[in-house]
């Protein structure tokens, strides 16, 4: 049965780092669906790390 993420089919997922086990990010990345892990440990990561259109 798929993940109920990967049954939506999406371009990507943005998945935290410590949010997410390593094993549903590696198979969401089997399933063939974009993932970026993002891992932030301070708020200039976050300021580092966020879209253009979010600073």
């Amino acid at each position: 049965m798929p993940s109920p993420i990967a049954a939506l089919r999406p371009d990507l997922v943005l998945a935290g780092q410590q949010e997410n086990r390593e094993r549903d990010v590696l198979a969401l990345a089997a399933a063939g669906i974009n993932v970026c892990v993002t891992a932030m440990r301070s708020v200039a990561d976050g300021q580092r790390n966020s879209p253009p259109w979010q600073r």
